[in-house]
């Protein structure tokens, strides 16, 4: 299950909601599912990338919520957004993962990371100071407290609401409120002299 950035297109399923096509999934639908599954594995698989900063973790997490997604079809109520729903299984993937662990290991960042990020075509001068800002940016993220830096990805990278976020990390919202805003503040000290150029 690699991830690619070619996008997989099926014009029939345009307006059709992520919601909707993980109840036509469970009907039976496995064009519905490949959708879905292309509208959202490049999202998911730079979250736990960005978690856990080992590619072979994140394509094994991705990997391991696609089949408990498949494995629970039959149980899918679209309750909240598919989004929600989805991050909610990732969240526990991970945390079932650092349960596993009796210590937790320090590891470098990810290069996969800067190369999943959109690729600046201009002149090389420009391109050097958009990849150096990108490493910068990713970096600070990387050194976020763990906690705010879930909730910013789930913010930035999946386009998730304060009160999603909060249902998948089992916080109140004032909390998740709280981690982002001194996820921001950290980010953007961190860049300011980028930001000041």
């Amino acid at each position: 299950m690699g991830v690619t950035n070619a996008r997989y297109y099926n014009a029939q399923y345009e307006a059709v909601s992520d919601e909707e096509l993980m109840v036509n999934y469970s009907l039976g639908d496995t064009e519905a599912f490949d959708e879905l599954y292309h509208r959202n594995k490049g999202t998911l698989y730079r979250y736990f990338l960005r978690q856990t900063r080992q590619t072979a973790l994140a394509e094994e997490f991705t990997h391991e919520v696609w089949l408990r997604v498949i494995n629970a079809r039959n149980q899918y109520l679209p309750k909240a957004r598919f989004t929600t729903y989805l991050y909610q299984i990732a969240h526990n993937c991970l945390i079932d993962h650092y349960r596993k662990l009796s210590t937790k290991q320090e590891v470098d960042c990810d290069e996969q990371v800067i190369d999943s990020m959109p690729a600046n075509n201009g002149d090389p001068e420009t391109v050097a100071g958009h990849d150096q800002v990108q490493r910068a940016l990713i970096q600070l993220i990387q050194e976020l407290p763990a906690e705010q830096r879930e909730v910013f990805i789930l913010k930035e990278e999946a386009n998730l609401s304060i009160e999603e976020i909060a249902n998948i990390v089992t916080e109140n919202p004032e909390t998740v409120k709280s981690r982002m805003r001194y996820a921001m503040q950290k980010l953007k000290a961190g860049m300011q002299e980028y930001l000041n150029r």
